[in-house]
């Protein structure tokens, strides 16, 4: 037989084998989540609910409101109750410390992991915690700051996200403060440092790499 009417053939049969392994992998995963069962109920009710929420669509210039707009001070996640999430993030370099999360929002998701954005409150600290958990388990695996604002008196401290893709941000983190808490004509940087983070669709951990860094400057605003 002529090879070249083998080819489409070939080729054919590949195309449909990859199909068929990776439409059994996305049903397996399914499967596998619906036979999960969990002791804690809390728990079981929580992750149904993740199930459920839209995928993020957030205003980069505007995430201040976004926290307030979720009333993050109501029905939030209790410490005693969902210590699975908090204890994960105390003391660990793979996590940002998470004090009083509320649901907001999908960031990523797909059949090994989901990346969940909360808004996490606290004295001096309004920020949006983005938490990725491995799947059908829903243990978490790392988490990051995608945006936070805090400050007492003319000190101040901010990050803020530059969206790259749904996984890869830029982030600046900035602590600082003004010369005059009045007038903040002028500001002191202590530091601003520029880092690209990226989520690991396929283990849930954060890459982090520093783009710049400058310390000690000062910036007239006025």
């Amino acid at each position: 037989m002529n090879l070249k009417l083998l080819y489409p053939i070939i080729i054919s049969t590949l195309i449909l084998r990859c199909y068929n392994k990776n439409n059994f992998e996305n049903n397996e995963s399914s499967e596998k989540e619906k036979i999960i069962k969990f002791s804690d109920a809390r728990k079981a009710k929580l992750v149904d609910s993740w199930k459920r929420i839209h995928d993020c669509d957030l205003d980069y210039k505007n995430l201040y409101n976004t926290i307030k707009n979720n009333n993050p001070y109501d029905n939030y996640l209790k410490i005693e109750n969902y210590k699975w999430i908090y204890f994960k993030t105390y003391d660990s370099t793979f996590f940002e410390r998470a004090d009083q999360l509320k649901t907001l929002c999908k960031i990523y998701e797909n059949k090994r992991i989901v990346s969940i954005a909360f808004t996490d409150i606290y004295t001096y600290k309004d920020a949006i915690h983005v938490i990725n958990f491995k799947k059908p388990e829903y243990t978490p695996i790392s988490s990051f700051l995608l945006y936070s604002l805090g400050g007492d008196a003319e000190d101040f401290w901010e990050i803020t996200p530059e969206k790259i893709s749904s996984t890869k941000f830029r982030l600046t983190d900035i602590d600082a403060y003004y010369n005059d808490i009045e007038t903040m004509d002028t500001t002191f940087y202590n530091y601003k440092i520029v880092s690209q983070i990226e989520i690991d669709t396929i283990s849930g951990n954060i890459k982090k790499k520093r783009i710049s860094e400058e310390r000690n400057f000062f910036k007239v605003e006025k």
